[in-house]
């Protein structure tokens, strides 16, 4: 086993020992602040630190209701188009 294989090894065995939420978001978003790659697939895409960030306003946005269903944003892009009140 790599030296690299036995450091992540200890590093989950260690997260999964942990039961504060706060440290475990705190340690989820050290790690997705280093990634760069989204994967597709087997396919890695890199991504700009732009679309990192708004891919995680997005997942903010999901995360505390703040959407809007298809047919309401088509009905809402429909009344602007129109410019109607």
């Amino acid at each position: 086993m790599s030296q690299e294989e036995i450091l992540k090894n200890k590093l989950i065995e260690k997260i999964l020992s942990i039961s504060n939420l706060d440290v475990l978001q705190s340690i989820e978003k050290i790690i997705s602040s280093t990634t760069s790659k989204e994967y597709i697939g087997n396919d890695a895409i890199e991504l700009t630190p732009e679309q990192l960030e708004m891919l995680r306003l997005a997942e903010e946005d999901v995360k505390y209701g703040r959407m809007i269903s298809h047919e309401d944003l088509k009905k809402n892009l429909d009344k602007w188009l129109s410019h109607e009140d």
